[in-house]
């Protein structure tokens, strides 16, 4: 939800940058998840998300920007 909030609110946000591991993360789940501008079924967009999540691809996205969390 919350990639989704920064591509519907990308035009205002102006000059605001992304953090160094959130930024590639977003990049990641955008790739995953086509974003659309119109309403549209949630659900279709949550199994991508929870798969990254099950896969550790969230946790490794982050972490191979900012070094190891743990």
């Amino acid at each position: 939800m919350a990639a989704k909030a920064i591509f519907l609110t990308r035009g205002a946000l102006g000059h605001f940058k992304l953090g160094k591991g959130t930024q590639p993360l977003y990049d990641a789940l955008a790739e995953a998840i086509p974003m659309q501008e119109q309403d549209s079924y949630m659900q279709n967009q949550i199994k991508p998300a929870f798969a990254m999540v099950r896969e550790g691809k969230v946790l490794s996205t982050v972490e191979t920007a900012v070094g190891s969390l743990n």
